[in-house]
């Protein structure tokens, strides 16, 4: 005969716990970060963008350029007082021509070259395909007497730039963004903050709805 069971009894069922938020061991941190910053950052170096700054005081004109990788961190400083000279000369090549090649890629590399007091030179990269508004702007600058400063930024290859540099930069933005965001739920959990309730936190809900 079967016992009967109390009316007041409730059945509990067991908890499962929710998915867990994966980590990335320090090998997956490190290929993620030769990925994400490294590998761009090759990247734009080899395409640096270069900005640009000329002055000038009394009768004479210096001129300032910062090369950079990632379009705004500068790795190199240049500078050049009293310009005499503006050229230009070929990436591989030595000798230095006053005008761009004829019939060249529009993707060549170029330098701009300016001569100043004494031994002083300063050249940058600049895209063949803009060095020609690029010597016509500068020129025109050391010449005016009247002009005081002259900005600009220069590319100096434009398709490793647009296809290349451009997303990869993006890239490296979103790992950036990633790790501040990291930084900052690990600030909260020192002050004790709960874990549904940090900076982007995943809820259990949210966490399962996404595994349906």
């Amino acid at each position: 005969m079967d016992t009967p069971q109390p009316a007041n009894e409730v059945t509990i069922q067991p908890t499962l716990p929710g998915p867990q938020p994966t980590r990335m061991g320090p090998v997956g941190q490190f290929i993620a970060f030769l990925i994400c910053v490294g590998f761009p950052g090759l990247w734009t170096l080899a395409s640096p963008v270069s900005w640009v700054k000329f002055e000038r005081q009394g009768e004479s004109v210096s001129a300032r350029a910062k090369v950079c990788l990632f379009f705004v961190i500068p790795y190199r400083s240049l500078s050049v007082s009293g310009i005499r000279e503006v050229e230009t000369r070929a990436s591989i090549q030595n000798t230095s021509n006053t005008t761009p090649r004829k019939g060249s890629r529009p993707d060549d590399q170029r330098y701009l070259v300016l001569r100043g007091d004494g031994d002083q030179v300063m050249e940058f990269p600049v895209a063949d395909s803009s060095m020609e508004s690029v010597l016509e702007q500068t020129r025109t600058f050391v010449q005016d007497s009247q002009a005081t400063e002259l900005k600009y930024a220069v590319v100096s290859h434009w398709g490793m730039t647009i296809f290349g540099s451009v997303p990869l930069s993006l890239l490296t933005l979103l790992y950036v963004l990633n790790a501040i965001v990291l930084l900052i739920q690990a600030v909260q959990r020192r002050c004790g903050v709960p874990p549904e309730k940090l900076f982007f936190a995943v809820t259990p809900e949210e966490a399962s709805a996404q595994t349906k």
